[in-house]
């Protein structure tokens, strides 16, 4: 997606990673916002975008393209402007505490900081930073695109160097499936202090020094199926949106401002187990689902109240969440086979 891909719980627009220009502009080495307009941020990495006139981009809409967080929070400073201008940011980066919800992409699921539970089905884990699979391309030349294909010389990008260093471009990126926490698209399912009971959740990504790491907030394309209506109508301040939906996505129903909470508990055993767990439902259960911890759905079970077998012989040895569910009940537990 380019440019607005999401909402601050403050109002203020997310946009994704692009600046809108390009190396020689042909629209194939897209340049990184981040860095390209690193020095146009203010203290806590939110800036206007460009004022270019009836129909043109954003009318001069302030936005963050990164974690919306003062520069100053990090261990390596990449700008002075909080010096000269200090101002307050949306939140503070803590490592001992999950990040608080920071607002939604289009699509409808939450977006949070940098820091999450250890272990995204348990938030007893403890706490940790969410890493991002994103890497930095080991490239001298900017002569293929990071899913293989070879320009042709007049497509080349600049070279790498100290003018055009690596990530100064989104094609300077690539995705590395399990090198960090998150899937493509810079989430994962877990459970959050805000949603107990488990969801889909993107993560502003941060490195080791706290500060940005690519993609930002997500990565080339949505998790979910995005709305249309979460669109105004093209016109004068507000030009189309183009929005980019990979096959196989996912459409989110449920709750993005009404918190969900788990109020009744789900005894299972035993646990760990090699093969079967026992279930007592609480009283109003509907629905028991067998979900892996990236949020896959492996059953689900249409069932009253009352106690359930479930059999994980089937499955390989790890953990997995059991979700009860009725109309006014919400109950969630972990399981791991061994």
């Amino acid at each position: 997606p380019l440019g607005h891909i999401g909402v601050l719980k403050n109002g203020v627009p997310i946009y994704n990673a692009e600046d809108a220009m390009s190396y020689n502009g042909q629209g194939i080495w897209l340049r990184n916002a981040v860095y390209w307009e690193n020095d146009g941020m203010d203290c806590s990495k939110g800036h206007p975008a460009p004022n270019m006139g009836p129909g043109g981009l954003a009318q001069g809409r302030y936005h963050h393209h990164q974690n919306p967080v003062a520069f100053t929070t990090a261990g390596v400073l990449l700008s002075s402007i909080c010096t000269l201008y200090p101002a307050s940011s949306l939140y503070t980066p803590d490592p001992n505490a999950h990040s608080p919800l920071l607002g939604y992409a289009f699509d409808g699921y939450p977006i949070y900081g940098c820091f999450g539970y250890d272990d995204p089905a348990d938030p007893n884990s403890g706490i940790r930073r969410i890493e991002s699979s994103y890497a930095t391309r080991n490239i001298t030349v900017r002569e293929t695109l990071p899913d293989g294909t070879v320009l042709q010389p007049a497509q080349y990008g600049p070279g790498v160097n100290a003018q055009y260093p690596l990530g100064a471009y989104i094609q300077d990126h690539e995705y590395v499936a399990g090198s960090g926490d998150l899937d493509e698209h810079n989430g994962r399912f877990c459970v959050t202090p805000e949603y107990p009971g488990g969801t889909y959740a993107y993560f502003a990504t941060a490195d080791a020094d706290l500060n940005s790491a690519y993609p930002y907030f997500i990565g080339d394309t949505y998790y979910g199926e995005v709305a249309n209506d979460n669109f105004g109508i093209p016109g004068p301040g507000n030009p189309a949106t183009n929005v980019t939906v990979p096959g196989g996505v996912t459409d989110w129903t449920g709750n993005t401002a009404v918190l969900e909470q788990v109020n009744a508990s789900l005894s299972v055993w035993p646990n760990p187990t090699s093969d079967q767990v026992r279930v007592i439902l609480p009283e109003g259960t509907t629905e028991l689902v067998l979900m892996a911890v990236d949020g896959r759905v492996l059953n689900t079970w249409r069932t009253p109240a009352g106690m359930l077998p479930v059999d994980l012989a089937d499955h390989a040895v790890g953990t997995y969440v059991l979700r009860a569910q009725g109309a006014n009940t919400v109950a969630v537990a972990r399981v791991v086979r061994e």
